[in-house]
């Protein structure tokens, strides 16, 4: 069965730097016995050339970062999606850490704050909901100062707290409210009915 191509041709979505969506940093484990902090990032790119990411301290300025290797797990039309993996030696102290994306559109970097190694006192953050429901009016949108009020938020108690160790999303990170409502074949009245389930208004 061939699917309908009306969401796809509805909703262009595209990077908002116009070449990769990503990255995305996730913290995935850490072997307490060797002290090493395991984690990837994730690029999806159509370039088959996919972009390169380099790894150092962010205090280390030698002019030779590791660069990670891009591994291709899965491919969605055009669509590659690379996962970096990242394996750190813990220190005894928290340490800062920098990983930069280099592809055709430049250079740009990133850091992240990896505990110490006996450090107990790990500083979590947990959000859920990445934008607002449909049924929010957008005169109350503006009146919340839109999502990115939060993430401005976050960030400024990152700064203020030394940097958070892990954040975790709870869901709804991504909304697809709109499509319910405007692609007519998903509004036919023969499907059975489908409930969300969340705690966003």
């Amino acid at each position: 069965m061939q699917l309908p191509l009306a969401g796809i041709i509805m909703y262009q979505i595209v990077p908002s730097n116009g070449e990769y969506f990503g990255p995305y940093l996730r913290y995935t484990n850490m072997d307490i016995d060797l002290g090493i902090w395991l984690g990837s990032v994730l690029i999806i790119s159509t370039d088959p050339q996919p972009p390169t990411v380099h790894l150092h301290q962010s205090q280390d300025l030698s002019p030779n970062p590791r660069q990670l290797k891009a591994n291709p797990i899965f491919t969605h039309r055009a669509w590659t999606f690379y996962r970096y993996d990242i394996d750190i030696q813990m220190g005894d102290t928290p340490t800062q850490w920098t990983y930069a994306v280099t592809s055709n559109m430049g250079c740009i970097r990133f850091e992240f704050l990896v505990a110490g190694k006996h450090e107990r006192t790990w500083r979590w953050v947990a959000h859920s909901c990445n934008d607002f429901s449909v049924s929010v009016k957008p005169e109350e949108k503006v009146k919340l100062n839109g999502p990115g009020h939060m993430w401005n938020d976050l960030m400024q108690k990152h700064l203020e707290t030394g940097g958070f160790h892990v954040q975790i999303g709870g869901g709804d990170q991504i909304y697809a409210d709109r499509m319910w409502r405007e692609l007519p074949l998903l509004r036919v009245r023969n499907y059975p009915p489908i409930i969300f389930l969340g705690n966003c208004g």
